[in-house]
């Protein structure tokens, strides 16, 4: 958390955590169209969805203690495609837009290539001094071809695998940490410690909480996902989302998940912000 920057194009700089964010371009003028000064009495309207935990973790009441000229007003869309959908309307139509807008990383290299004329470059306002703090790669995602920085990435997607020892304990696996990595080396792997495990599961409990969750932890570990590095759409040929695909779909046809609650599932997978 940086509680040092003053303009309104530079807010961004406090708020880090799950997804790539953008600064809508009406955020560095007021409402009539004027430059607002540090000191002039600021309404940022930050949009999101899901649960960022901005306001959860009381940043969003910190970051007005320590700049008592700035209200945020927070708005948040529970479904992703949802608020991308509107997202896209209001860059179209020019209005409705926040101040922050977060961009699920997904698609930030659709945004950059076709919408980053919609956005404010943080270069502008002194983004550029905060390059260090990212990785080349993750600052390069928000960056278009001319050096324009239209947003920041908040996390590089770490995954971390959870498991249940008292269920693996009574289907017969390894509850030692070491050893159970050691049951999936790779993906295939993976599902095939899954159908050990459904074997001899503890009834009513299930190998893993969602095909979905496997899905994208697999094609968020690729290098190229839905996009190439030009921003060309590669979801139709990219083997690795047809891999990521076609070893969930087994996965299922295994029986490893279930309509259960996640309480009683054996292992859960994700990318933690």
């Amino acid at each position: 958390m940086r509680n040092t920057p003053r303009k309104v194009g530079t807010l961004l700089g406090v708020f880090l955590a799950v997804a790539l964010l953008a600064t809508a371009c009406s955020s560095k003028k007021s409402t009539t169209g004027t430059t607002l000064a540090s000191n002039q009495p600021v309404t940022l309207h930050v949009n999101l969805f899901g649960t960022f935990g901005y306001k959860e973790a009381g940043l969003f009441d910190e970051y007005q203690r320590l700049h008592s000229n700035v209200k945020i007003s927070y708005n948040s869309v529970e479904q992703e495609q949802n608020y991308y959908q509107a997202l896209q309307t209001h860059l179209a139509a020019g209005s409705g837009l926040g101040d922050i807008q977060g961009i699920e990383v997904g698609r930030i290299a659709e945004i950059v290539q076709s919408r980053a004329d919609k956005f404010v470059n943080f270069n502008d306002f002194g983004g550029a001094a905060l390059k260090d703090n990212f990785f080349p790669w993750k600052w390069q995602e928000a960056t278009t071809s001319d050096g324009r920085t239209i947003g920041l990435g908040t996390d590089v997607g770490p995954m971390a695998m959870a498991y249940r020892t008292d269920l693996f304990k009574k289907a017969g696996l390894p509850t030692d940490r070491a050893e159970v990595a050691k049951l999936w080396p790779t993906w295939p792997d993976y599902v095939k410690a899954g159908q050990t495990y459904m074997a001899h599961a503890p009834a009513g409990s299930a190998f893993m909480d969602s095909a979905s969750g496997m899905f994208n932890a697999m094609v968020g570990a690729s290098p190229n996902q839905y996009y190439d590095q030009g921003g060309n759409p590669i979801y139709d040929s990219n083997p690795l989302v047809k891999d990521a695909w076609d070893l969930s779909m087994q996965a299922v046809g295994a029986k490893e998940t279930a309509c259960i609650d996640r309480s009683h599932a054996s292992f859960t997978s994700g990318l933690l912000s």
